[in-house]
């Protein structure tokens, strides 16, 4: 039979990757090759642990489920860091892209790409990821390829009701155009 400090720290770790889907007796004791009921009583006496400890994380348990979450009192804290991450400065790159989509849209990537001169998959990543592009449907050109648009946090995120309030651009002028609308919404922004 394993230590008891050694089958709780693996149970910490197991704890840690498994995220948002926490951690069963049953797989914890499949995973450590003891007992369920073992697994179950060192997973309680981890979380009676946690609960002792003043830290910022704590072990909650829902029905035979157990998690890693944070404690209420990180509640406001964490709200603030989440809204500073989401106001994150955009990258020359992601600027661009989000222009090119703006005003193209429905846009397919190896359009945005073409448009850029680069590849533009990072770029479209981060936009995707803080909400202001979504994907709109697959196209029948070969591959059946995805296009983009903006989305609704796209017009919050900058101040628009409608996408007929971008500025309208001119052949010539479009690129330095956008880039400083862009820019200029973000510093209100701040």
């Amino acid at each position: 039979m394993k230590r008891e400090k050694t089958i709780e720290g693996m149970l910490e770790s197991l704890l840690y990757i498994s995220g948002d889907e926490g951690l069963e007796a049953e797989q914890a004791a499949r995973a450590l090759g003891i007992e369920t009921e073992t697994a179950r009583e060192h997973l309680i006496s981890l979380k009676n642990a946690w609960a002792e400890r003043e830290g910022g994380l704590q072990i909650t348990q829902a029905e035979n489920t157990f998690f890693f979450a944070t404690v209420p009192e990180a509640a406001e804290a964490i709200e603030q860091f989440s809204e500073q991450q989401n106001r994150q400065t955009l990258s020359q790159a992601a600027l661009e892209t989000l222009a090119i989509i703006a005003y193209n849209q429905p846009v397919l990537r190896a359009d945005i790409d073409q448009v850029r001169g680069v590849k533009s998959d990072r770029a479209l990543q981060t936009l995707l990821s803080k909400g202001l592009v979504k994907e709109f449907e697959r196209t029948q050109k070969p591959g059946r390829p995805m296009s983009f648009v903006t989305s609704t946090r796209f017009l919050e995120y900058f101040g628009l009701e409608t996408l007929e309030e971008l500025p309208p651009l001119e052949d010539e002028e479009q690129p330095e155009q956008a880039d400083l609308f862009f820019r200029e919404l973000y510093q209100d922004e701040e």
